[in-house]
């Protein structure tokens, strides 16, 4: 699932190259996400995932790292 969520955020955002134990919980802030790519970004992940996201849960914390976009889709699935 990592190869695939970061797949999605390379739409985004330009990550440095992936190393699972850096990037899990680097804040992806720093690689450039902002509140309009975070929108983006959360239409691209239910849409890729088949899942829907309510409202509750739509918070750039739950977004602002790989490991809590995965444990979100992980929720949801």
């Amino acid at each position: 699932m990592d190869i695939e969520i970061v797949a999605v955020l390379q739409k985004h955002i330009i990550l440095p190259p992936i190393s699972e134990t850096d990037m899990l919980h680097a804040n992806l802030s720093d690689y450039g996400l902002d509140s309009l790519k975070t929108i983006n970004l959360i239409l691209d992940i239910e849409e890729h995932f088949d899942i829907e996201i309510p409202d509750d849960m739509l918070s750039f914390d739950n977004i602002s790292t790989i490991y809590k976009i995965k444990q979100l889709i992980s929720q949801l699935e």
